[in-house]
């Protein structure tokens, strides 16, 4: 079964936003579209609110918008920093290998990567994947993932 995958991107305005950054991130998901044989069809920024990401995350995924759904930003340890928890309440199911894999990766060469608190799972047949905020390390976490994404998105859309 080949699939064109929805690729969505949802920035949240944390401590490490800048404008530079976000069309940075906006490259690297086109580049992820076209080598997954996907397209984008969403790009947001928003300000770094629970409730704000956790309504954007459910409204994608239940109203099927996204078959991709990558946030970037929110993810550290600064108070405000609850794109986890939201991401946490939209998922019927985690998958803890994306970013335990994004971690790895990451890790040897960024030492902070081990205060990453991105998550990743799934919300109807959407797959969600929490992203770092610069976008040099959004880059090698998408990197050491995209292989799997295309099968992960089939996964959620067979019926059987």
């Amino acid at each position: 079964m080949n699939i064109l995958v929805k690729v969505a991107l949802l920035t949240v305005k944390d401590s490490y936003y800048k404008d530079g950054f976000n069309e940075q991130k906006r490259e690297l998901v086109r580049n992820l579209a076209t080598s997954i044989k996907g397209e984008k069809v969403y790009f947001k920024s928003i300000d770094n609110r629970y409730e704000k990401v956790k309504e954007v995350l459910f409204e994608l995924s239940v109203t099927r918008q996204a078959d991709l759904i990558l946030t970037s930003g929110g993810t550290g340890l600064s108070p405000k920093d609850l794109v986890p928890e939201a991401t946490q309440d939209v998922m019927e199911k985690e998958v803890p290998g994306i970013p335990e894999k994004m971690r790895r990766v990451v890790s040897e060469y960024e030492p902070k990567a081990c205060i990453f608190r991105g998550k990743a799972g799934i919300n109807k047949e959407s797959l969600i994947i929490n992203l770092p905020s610069n976008p040099k390390l959004v880059e090698d976490c998408l990197e050491s993932i995209k292989h799997v994404i295309p099968e992960a998105i089939k996964m959620l859309k067979s019926k059987k």
